[in-house]
């Protein structure tokens, strides 16, 4: 923050560098205008936390529940969830137990090799009915992760 204040504006940076003590600050300053002869002023800074916080999501899709059902996904739930599960944070936005991976693990690339040359659903690339046949053997498997077929 120091070198790029500075190239940006020629000026030295001047503040706290925690965006939340400042926030914090900045809304004590506002509660005690009226009683403060010279109040700080803060010109400039936009305080996110003076903005109501939005239950919108960027880029993680929750599943469908016909679609979980569709392909043996079982949905998530908190209380029921490994804490230091691998991808956590991704089944929960996507609602499922186990998060919607592409095959991407030294694991699962041996099963899906195996399954390609044991499964006549695989081997006759029949996606929309190999995924559940995936998700059935991943719910008893921790290294794997859920899939899905989507034609677009």
């Amino acid at each position: 923050m120091k070198v790029g204040k500075y190239n940006t504006t020629g000026r030295k940076y001047q503040g706290h560098y925690s965006i939340w003590i400042t926030n914090h600050l900045q809304e004590r300053l506002l509660y005690l205008d009226d009683m403060l002869e010279n109040p700080l002023l803060l010109d400039g800074w936009i305080n996110g936390n003076l903005y109501e916080p939005t239950t919108e999501t960027i880029g993680i899709l929750a599943v469908p529940e016909s679609l979980r059902h569709d392909y043996n996904m079982a949905g998530f739930d908190d209380e029921l969830a490994d804490k230091k599960q691998k991808h956590r944070y991704l089944a929960q936005m996507q609602g499922t137990r186990k998060a919607i991976l592409p095959v991407h693990t030294e694991e699962e690339k041996k099963i899906f090799r195996d399954m390609m040359a044991d499964s006549s659903v695989f081997a006759a690339c029949h996606w929309k009915k190999a995924a559940p046949k995936w998700n059935e053997r991943a719910e008893t498997n921790t290294g794997l992760f859920y899939k899905v077929y989507i034609n677009s």
